[in-house]
C-alpha cells in the first residue's frame, strides 16, 4: 500500500514511477496496460468525427481510417439509410425528391453503399430533373477517389450522363469525368473520343480528352484508337479535334501517327493543318506546355502554310517536313 502523499513534488515522483512500470511492463514484459476508455470516447466522439471528417475525407479515405482504430472503428461505420429516404426519392413532387436527394447525398459523403448506389442510379434516370442529376455528378465527383472504376463506369456507361440528350447533363457529365478518372485513363478517353463526332461537344471533348491524358506516364492502345477513328470524320471541325487531342494521347515518336499527322499537313483546310502540325510538334517532343505558352510565331510562306498561326517549336516540325516535300 503507497504512503500518503504529502508534497507535489512527491505526487510528480510518484507519477513518474508508475510510467516507467508501464513502460516496463509494456516494453520488457510485452503486457499491454488496461485502458479504461470513457463511453463518450467510444460512441459519441467517434459519430463526430465520421460527420466532420464527411465535409472533407472521402468514403474510402475514411474507412481506411476507421480500420487504424480498434477503439472507434465500430463509431467509424458507415450510417444506417432510412428506407424512407429512398422511397421519397421517387415521390411525384420535385421538392421532395430534392429534400431526399440532399439527405442521401450527405449519407453517400459518409461511406454509406445504399445512398451511393441512390445517388448514382439517379444519374441514368430521365424521370429526374436536370438539375437533379447534375447534382448527382456533382456528389460522385465529391464521393470518389480519382481512379475509382465505379465512378468513371457509371458516368461513360450506356445509357449515362455522359452520352445523354439533355445536353445540359452531357455537359455537366465531361466536366466532371477529368475530376473522377485518373490520368491516362483509356475508359474515359475512349467515351470522350466518340463524343468528338457530336457537334455539340466536339471542342470539350478535346480539350477534356487533353486534360486527361495530359502528364499520364503512359496511355492504352485502346484510347488511341479511338481518337485515331475521328481522323476521317467528314468535318473538318471534328478532324481537327480530334488531331489536337492525339498530340496528347500518342505516344511520343510513334513513326506510323508520325506519317498520319504529315499527310494531315496538306489537308484544305487551314484549321486541319494547324492541329496536325501542333500535334506532329507534341508526338516528335519539340514542345511542352510552358514552350506553347510562351513562343507563339507565325510561319513563313516557304512552309505552304499561309497564314497559319502555330506554336514554337512547331515551326521547326513544318520546315521539316518542307524539306522532304
Amino acid at each position: 500500500k503507497a504512503p500518503p502523499i504529502s508534497s507535489p513534488r512527491q505526487s510528480l515522483s510518484l507519477e513518474r514511477c508508475s510510467r516507467v512500470v508501464v513502460h516496463f511492463r509494456t516494453m520488457v514484459m510485452g503486457e499491454r496496460p488496461k485502458r479504461n476508455i470513457p463511453a463518450f470516447r467510444r460512441t459519441l466522439l467517434p459519430k463526430m468525427l465520421l460527420e466532420y471528417a464527411s465535409a472533407w475525407m472521402k468514403p474510402a479515405c475514411m474507412r481506411s481510417f476507421g480500420r487504424t482504430s480498434r477503439d472507434h472503428h465500430v463509431g467509424m461505420l458507415p450510417p444506417e439509410v432510412p428506407s424512407d429516404l429512398l422511397t421519397q426519392l421517387q415521390s411525384h413532387l420535385p421538392i421532395r425528391r430534392e429534400v431526399a436527394f440532399f439527405e442521401l447525398e450527405k449519407l453517400a459523403k459518409r461511406g454509406a453503399r445504399d445512398a451511393i448506389k441512390a445517388v448514382v442510379a439517379c444519374l441514368g434516370d430521365t424521370s429526374q430533373e436536370q438539375e437533379l442529376r447534375k447534382w448527382a455528378l456533382e456528389a460522385i465527383k465529391d464521393i470518389a477517389e480519382p481512379g475509382e472504376e465505379w465512378a468513371i463506369n457509371a458516368i461513360i456507361r450506356s445509357g449515362g450522363p455522359l452520352m445523354d440528350r439533355n445536353s445540359s447533363v452531357a455537359r455537366k457529365a465531361i466536366e466532371v469525368l477529368p475530376n473522377v478518372a485518373n490520368k491516362g485513363n483509356a475508359l474515359a478517353i475512349a467515351a470522350l473520343a466518340t463524343m468528338l463526332s457530336d457537334g455539340r461537344f466536339s471542342c470539350r471533348a478535346g480539350l477534356t480528352i487533353a486534360r486527361i491524358a495530359d502528364g499520364a506516364a503512359s496511355i492504352d492502345s485502346i484510347a488511341v484508337q479511338a481518337v485515331l477513328g475521328q481522323l476521317n470524320a467528314s468535318s473538318h471541325r471534328v478532324q481537327a479535334n480530334a488531331l489536337m487531342a492525339l498530340g496528347f494521347v500518342a505516344p511520343s515518336g510513334d513513326i506510323a501517327i508520325v506519317q498520319e499527322l504529315l499527310a494531315r499537313m496538306s489537308h484544305d483546310n487551314e484549321e486541319v493543318r494547324y492541329r496536325a502540325a501542333g500535334a506532329l510538334a507534341r508526338v516528335l517532343g519539340l514542345i511542352d506546355d510552358d514552350y506553347e505558352k510562351s513562343h507563339p510565331v507565325e510561319l513563313p510562306c516557304a512552309t505552304g502554310v499561309l497564314g497559319c498561326h502555330v506554336h514554337g517549336a512547331a515551326k521547326p516540325a513544318l520546315l521539316h517536313w518542307d524539306s522532304h516535300q
